[in-house]
């Protein structure tokens, strides 16, 4: 019964940490991933291209010739963003979210021994590898999440969807 509540208290101080910590994290790091940055990376990246004399105006025909390089672009801005919100997070974020972690940890394993364990030689103790010296760096959110955000493996139809999706707005906007 005793471990089991070790367990529990292990968990929700992980769970705190980790709930509580990552999605602002992210907020903080991710600013050009944000709804109004790809917004104005996209307006831009189709003025560029397809700039008519009215303003804030594009020729559909424009969008649909331009699709694939736009496409590409959007590809390229999404992968470098994340490569940099990937790489802050290892850097800075998540040694720091580990070190806060692991405190509160041995915290609770010390008084889990001073209340449970009470005059025995079995003490239970943490080790914590901190973040980044894992010289095989397998476990960095870089090498582990980049190429699954990059290239989802939905079906083979996400080589044509970055495409089409260009290819269909410009052909509602006909309308």
């Amino acid at each position: 019964m005793d471990l089991e509540i070790l367990k529990s208290q292990i968990f929700a101080a992980i769970q705190a940490h980790t709930e509580g910590s990552l999605p602002v994290t992210w907020d903080k790091v991710a600013d050009k991933l944000s709804r109004q940055a790809i917004e104005h990376f996209l307006r831009t990246a189709v003025l560029e291209r397809c700039r008519t004399d009215i303003e804030n105006s594009v020729m559909s025909s424009c969008l649909i010739e331009h699709a694939s390089e736009l496409a590409s672009d959007l590809d390229s801005y999404i992968e470098k963003s994340l490569i940099d919100v990937f790489e802050t997070l290892d850097r800075e974020s998540l040694p720091k979210l580990l070190q806060h972690t692991a405190e509160d940890l041995r915290g609770i394993l010390k008084y889990f021994n001073s209340v449970f364990l009470q005059g025995g030689n079995r003490r239970f103790t943490l080790e914590v590898i901190p973040w980044n010296e894992d010289p095989s760096d397998i476990h960095s959110f870089k090498s582990r999440l980049l190429n699954i955000a990059i290239h989802p493996s939905h079906d083979h139809t996400e080589i044509t969807h970055s495409r089409s999706f260009f290819e269909t707005y410009a052909s509602m906007a006909r309308y």
